[in-house]
């Protein structure tokens, strides 16, 4: 049932969302033609035209205790570079959240009152001369101005040093004399890069999401296919995701519209936004750049947390309290792996009344074996009669053949949701145990093989549970259900093979309590 419910998640979240399935929130409307839409946004960008103003390409360093970022005047204060000093890459280089791909972002275009497309892709001019500022305690803003039909646009960049929130004021001097029905849109484009090793567990969390009214519309490339989707409605964010990582613009003043796409270049999905403003109203935003936490991300207030899959409601909420009681303990404990060890002897310690009834259960049935065995070849030929026997037994001897197997079933929804935490949230990401177990949220991988990965804490984890089930198992077990246990010791560690560490070490540790207890609670063979 462990294997099935594995297996089966990712169809199942996909079945929660398909892609092919868009659900219109509170008045939006959705278009998603991919080709014809991203046909004709090639077409017109032959259309777009930049302005007359086009100064030297300046750039600027900005330094916080969060991080490091280049920006240039291009785009009025691109981010050409942005380190994150509290995450690092698997060569123990800070993570770069800006690549050759989403060089241009912060874009502003709009289309004049005249009907002309106007992209702000030139090079603006910095107000300030400052062209490094190292902000360790306070606040510092870069400035840029540039003009379109003899109007002045400004956009200013405020950054914080405690937090990865850059503020975007933006100004458009006589906007109803330049803007078509006021509006312009303020875009990230090109996604965010790929961070972990797995290349390819990393990408398949990319997407791009909108949250219009109260509910969050997420585009998702389909057999990498182009895709757009143009909303229409009170939009509070417009977000990118990788697995650990997001880029957000949160308008101050909810926007009436956007645009989430999503295209492939060379081989890489990325996923662009655009947030739909009214000139007189939105602007002034929020672009959050950084990890994908969730405390950091629940704190900005606006629902951006909704990003974070945590599964459906059972799952979800039992995942929060997990990732909550392991960041407590970890405030107090800093090593994650020792915090697991606590955190199974605990779990095991709170079902230890159901286990102790399992194994009651468990000795019982054994007990019964023989008569089983006697009923079993009396009606082999009548198997309606064999099961109503075989009723009659247990009722007649307290015996509940599925006793053994209730703590395992209240275990599944703790399991499935360390799974979720282990997997996808980025406080136990690059985080050690001991030895080579340095990153609890990938596999324990102690050497290559011949091109195989061997990882040590799957082993150790199927032969625990290979241990627990011998206990367990008849002294007169025929060999069906021997066949059947070392079938299925094989078969979890295949599944658990490329499963995090921690969740390998988690399971691993619950085993041996179990095997422990087990040990207590039966009693000494005479």
């Amino acid at each position: 049932m462990i294997a099935v419910v594995f297996i089966l998640t990712p169809y199942y979240f996909n079945w929660l969302d398909p892609v092919e399935n868009r659900i219109d929130a509170e008045g939006v409307e959705s278009i998603s033609q991919p080709e014809k839409v991203v046909k004709e946004i090639e077409e017109n960008l032959d259309d777009y035209r930049t302005p007359i103003q086009n100064t030297g390409v300046e750039s600027f360093s900005v330094t916080t205790p969060l991080y490091t970022a280049e920006i240039s005047s291009k785009n009025g204060g691109s981010i050409q570079s942005f380190r994150l000093r509290n995450y690092k890459f698997q060569d123990s280089l800070f993570v770069n959240l800006i690549t050759q791909f989403n060089k241009d972002n912060l874009l502003i275009n709009f289309r004049t009152i005249d009907g002309d497309a106007v992209s702000l892709d030139n090079n603006w001019s910095g107000v300030s001369s400052n062209g490094q500022m190292d902000l360790l305690s306070r606040s510092g803003a870069l400035q840029f101005v540039t003009s379109v039909e003899n109007k002045t646009i400004t956009k200013t960049l405020t950054f914080n040093p405690e937090s990865y929130i850059i503020n975007i004021d933006i100004s458009f001097a006589r906007a109803t004399e330049l803007l078509s029905q006021g509006e312009y849109g303020l875009s990230w484009d090109g996604g965010l890069p790929t961070t972990e090793k797995n290349q390819k567990d990393d990408r398949s969390y990319f997407e791009g999401n909108a949250l219009l009214g109260t509910d969050v519309h997420s585009t998702k490339l389909s057999a990498n296919k182009l895709t757009e989707d143009k909303l229409r409605g009170t939009t509070r964010w417009v977000s990118i995701r990788s697995k650990y990582f997001t880029s957000s613009i949160i308008p101050n003043q909810p926007s009436i519209g956007a645009i989430v796409k999503g295209t492939i270049e060379e081989d890489h999905p990325l996923y662009s936004i655009s947030l739909i403003n009214n000139a007189s109203l939105n602007t002034s935003f929020k672009l959050y750049l950084g990890p994908l936490q969730k405390d950091l991300i629940e704190n900005l207030g606006v629902g951006l947390e909704k990003t974070m899959n945590f599964g459906v409601w059972i799952f979800r909420y039992i995942a929060k309290a997990v990732l909550w009681s392991l960041k407590k303990t970890h405030s107090l404990i800093p090593n994650y792996g020792v915090v697991l060890i606590i955190f199974a002897f605990l779990i095991k310690m709170l079902i230890y009344p159901l286990t102790k009834k399992s194994y009651q259960s468990s000795r019982e049935m054994q007990a019964i074996q023989p008569l089983i065995a006697k009923i079993k070849e009396k009606y082999k030929h009548d198997p309606k009669r064999l099961n109503q026997e075989q009723m009659k037994l247990f009722k007649e001897h307290g015996v509940n053949p599925l006793g053994g197997c209730l703590p395992l079933l209240l275990q599944m929804p703790l399991l499935m949701s360390l799974f979720i935490v282990f997997r996808s949230t980025i406080e136990l990401r690059g985080q050690p145990f001991v030895l080579w177990i340095t990153d609890l949220s990938s596999p324990d991988t102690i050497a290559i093989v011949g091109g195989f990965p061997l990882n040590i804490l799957p082993i150790f984890m199927a032969i625990t549970m290979f241990i627990q089930q011998k206990m367990m198992q008849p002294t007169s077990g025929d060999s069906q259900n021997k066949l059947m246990m070392y079938g299925m010791n094989v078969f979890f560690l295949f599944i658990f093979y490329s499963f995090p560490s921690g969740l390998n070490l988690y399971y691993a540790l619950f085993n041996l309590f179990t095997i422990l207890q087990q040990k207590f609670l039966t009693p000494a063979k005479k």
